[in-house]
């Protein structure tokens, strides 16, 4: 499977117009894109790491399938680690959602900085710390969890351990949820499997049919919520408008995983 050729498919179909901002450091280029029909993306060494469409909230891809999980309970308290360039805060913040708050953790000081070119209008409270550092001792202090860290194709293998795993639920109140984005083939698959018994051994883990998105696996581990309990409480508080087909599919139809 090529993924960076696929990508690169995907990516020539919007007919590049323009680089409108870039950062070049310590074997990294971080780079804003705009493309003729104004969706502009954030790339890190030419990974797309961000995406936003003016026109709508949805990207067509993975970030479009947290939204869901925002109308889990009202006035969710939300911790997101790895910023990108804001795509998950610019598609909460559109559909309204009321967070108590929205705290982002990004260890990156330039993926920081080009995420207030990309989305400067974002409302999440930005923290520049390591998310394996920052998330000990946040006993319940959150309702939802989402792990979207990477490194070029790879989530670091910090965030694959049990002490994270432990961490994370501790920092989740008791219907907390802790939400993945898992590259599929970024790593064999003996270590995703490796990561999904781990998570096991603390949540109950589901596994989101992404119809919109190839290689992306959205993991959802839930401290007490079944798959039906998520279903009907993120289908009863999400605004009918942002209530996509494809998304409300894929969480009626989550597999244990």
């Amino acid at each position: 499977m090529n993924i960076k050729g696929e990508i690169g498919k995907l990516a020539g179909a919007f007919t590049r117009t323009s680089r409108q901002y870039s950062i070049t450091s310590a074997g990294k280029r971080l780079e804003i894109i705009r493309y003729h029909d104004g969706t502009r993306e954030v790339r890190y060494n030419n990974v797309v790491y961000s995406r936003i469409n003016p026109k709508s909230i949805f990207t067509h891809s993975y970030w479009d399938y947290f939204l869901p999980l925002a109308y889990l309970c009202s006035n969710p308290k939300i911790l997101m680690i790895g910023l990108g360039g804001g795509t998950i805060a610019y598609q909460f913040e559109k559909a309204g959602v009321h967070a108590e708050r929205f705290d982002i953790v990004e260890v990156d000081r330039d993926m920081i900085e080009i995420a207030r070119v990309f989305y400067p209008s974002s409302k999440a409270n930005v923290i520049e710390a390591n998310g394996l550092d920052y998330i000990k001792g946040k006993e319940g202090m959150y309702d939802l969890i989402i792990l979207d860290a990477y490194i070029n194709y790879s989530i670091p293998s910090q965030f694959t351990s049990k002490g994270f795993i432990d961490d994370a639920y501790a920092a989740l109140a008791g219907n907390g949820v802790l939400a993945i984005n898992y590259l599929q083939d970024a790593t064999g698959s003996h270590l995703a499997d490796a990561f999904i018994e781990a998570l096991k051994g603390r949540f109950d883990v589901y596994a989101l049919e992404t119809r919109i998105t190839l290689y992306n696996a959205i993991l959802i581990a839930s401290k007490s919520i079944d798959g039906a309990g998520i279903y009907k409480a993120v289908s009863a508080g999400m605004p009918k408008e942002y209530a996509e087909a494809n998304l409300m599919h894929s969480y009626a139809n989550m597999k244990r995983a």
